[in-house]
This record gives structure tokens, sequence and C-alpha cells, in this order.
């Protein structure tokens, strides 16, 4: 199954071409002499500036995508509010504003790839220009004339998807952000939990905060600007990392179609057809029950050597010496049906979930 997934992964690679992220060479200066846990932090710091994921620790992107806050490594309408935040409070005048704005956009235009965070300055620019909601829709369709689509189809998809949850002017958006999370979490067909609904907004503004102080400590990052930076960062990533440990105590909900249509229908209110849906998934929760194997008194188990495994998608088939057992991963246990050789004289016992 992860040959053909890579195979189909190099197959479509060709029609999108994705500009790596650059590095920041006073970053990489001050690497060799940090130890671990200070330079996976500065990797994480270098990542939120540019976007630049691939030296990020593993486990720092897994906390980050269960808590639904991919979006960090992504500099993107998350940043430039950061950056412009100052200025907005120094420059109250919307003429001001205009021309600040356009600056960081002629300066985003002029960096290599951050295809997200152009999209966001677009959408700004065509916003103080013909309003919110045909800015945002003229924005979005000058990207793709761009080629932002073709450079980085995930990204301009999760800006559609957030960013316009925040410009439809919807009340209680971090409900609609969950209903986000949740489409993504059925595309992918990961499961998430409900207590981002509390932490991730509060993560959120966290980060939201110290995103400016971040960029400042930044550049040209003195001894001084690394320690306090990385003292910013060792707050942040332990409050993550907590919060991971939370949810990874409390149930998690797989997202299916029936998931979805339970949100809708808890928001449209419909209540006969909520209580009828609930009915029939309660009589489906553990579909693969009925695949469970039955096995008798006495079972055979082989006692020789194995001659060879053959695995395919669906289960794995073990060759010994006196028999042949079939392999299978059901409800989460690995169960086995062996049969004999001809000829042999194996042993016949109890066989259980191994």
């Amino acid at each position: 199954m992860a040959v053909m997934k890579e195979a189909d992964k190099n197959h479509l690679m060709s029609y999108f071409h994705q500009e790596s992220p650059p590095k920041l060479r006073h970053f990489e200066h001050h690497k060799p002499n940090l130890p671990e846990k200070d330079k996976e932090l500065l990797e994480l710091w270098e990542s939120m500036l540019t976007g630049r994921s691939a030296p990020v620790a593993r486990w720092i992107k897994k906390e980050y995508k269960g808590l639904g806050l991919n979006h960090v490594f992504t500099p993107s309408g998350f940043h430039l509010s950061a950056v412009l935040l100052p200025f907005n409070y120094i420059f109250s005048n919307t003429k001001f504003h205009w021309l600040i704005l356009m600056v960081f956009g002629f300066l985003a235009f002029s960096l290599k790839g951050q295809s997200a965070l152009k999209r966001v300055v677009l959408i700004k620019l065509s916003q103080k220009k013909f309003g919110q909601g045909l800015g945002f829709f003229l924005a979005l369709m000058a990207d793709i004339l761009m080629g932002s689509l073709n450079e980085s189809p995930l990204s301009f998809c999760y800006s559609l998807l957030f960013l316009g949850v925040i410009y439809s002017g919807a009340r209680f958006l971090f409900l609609w952000f969950f209903v986000g999370q949740c489409l993504i979490a059925f595309f992918s067909g990961d499961q998430i939990s409900p207590l981002i609904l509390i932490l991730s907004p509060l993560l959120n503004l966290g980060f939201s905060l110290a995103m400016p102080i971040l960029l400042l400590l930044a550049y040209p990052l003195w001894g001084w600007q690394l320690n306090l930076g990385l003292l910013v960062l060792s707050g942040l990533e332990s409050s993550v990392h907590a919060s991971a440990l939370l949810t990874g105590h409390f149930p998690f909900i797989q997202i299916h179609l029936g998931t979805l249509c339970l949100f809708f229908l808890i928001y449209t209110k419909k209540r006969k057809a909520l209580y009828i849906l609930l009915f029939v998934l309660s009589n489906s929760l553990n579909p693969e029950s009925s695949k469970i194997p039955a096995f008798g008194v006495k079972d055979f188990r082989p006692q020789g050597h194995i001659v060879k495994i053959i695995n395919s998608v669906e289960y794995d088939t073990i060759y010994w010496s006196d028999g042949k057992c079939r392999r299978d991963l059901i409800s989460g246990f690995w169960w086995e049906k062996c049969s004999p050789r001809k000829g042999s004289k194996g042993q016949f016992k109890k066989l259980s979930s191994l």
C-alpha cells in the first residue's frame, strides 16, 4: 500500500511545482553551538518565519497537527497580521494602512515561494478596494491565474476554507474552525479530539501575541536575542506539549460521512432526523465485529520453523515447516488461523489473539 501511495505521489508531482522556502543563514550559524533541545526550538522558530518545516522534529509536527496548528508552519495571514499589528497601532490613518500594506506586498512578492503569504496580501489589498466579500473572491481568482493553485493546491484549499470562514461574518468562529478541522480530518482519514475546541483558540492567541516578538528578535539574532527568543518558544512549546498530552487522555472522534451528517443536523436543529441517525450509527459502531474469526476448542499451532512470509494488502500468509497460517488485523488485534501440513504431527491447543 505504501509503495502504491508513493507511486501515485510521484506521478502527480509533475503537475505541482512548489518552490522550496528560503533558509536563514544566521539561524544555521547558531545551530552547532546549541544543545539538542534548543536546536529543535530554533528549527521551529525558523519554520515559523519561513515555512521550511522539513528540519522540524517529527514529534513536534505531529503534536501541532493534532491540535490544528499546522498554519504556524506556513507564513500567511497569521504572520502578516502579526507584522502589521504595531504599524496599525502607530498609524491610525487608513491612507497609511494602504501604503504599509503595499510595501509589505512588494516585499512578499519579491520572496521565493511563500504562496500563502502572497495570497493573503492580495486579499487584503483587494478588500481595501472592493469590500470584504467581493475582494476575497476577486483575490482568489487572481491568485489562481498567477499559478498558486498549481504551485501549492493544499495551501490554496486551506486558505479558501479558513479565510472563507473568517470573512463570512459567521458567529462563533471557533466552532466553524472546528468544523473545518473535521473536514480536513475526513479527507485525510485522521481522528480529531473535541478538546481542540477549547485548546486551539487559546494556543492560537499565544502564538499571535508571541509572533511580533519573535519577528523582532530574529534579526540580526545576537546572543541576547537568541536566548530571549528560545525562552519565548520554550513557553509556547511547553503549552503545546501539555495540550497534546491532555488530548491524548480523552477519546478521539473518527470523522466519516455519518459524523459530518451529525454536525449538520445539530446545527440545523433537525431533532427527528438526528435521533434516527444516532440510532442507525449506534448499530454500526463496530462494523468489523462480525469478521472476528471463531475458533474451536482445539486449534492447530505450528511448532516448526518459518519457511517464508507472503505479505498482501488484505492479510499475511506465513508458511511454516509443519503448517500454514493466515494472519489478519481485525479491530486492532492480530488473528491467526492455522492449518497443518499433510503428514505433519503438530500440536493442537487453544488459540488466542496475539
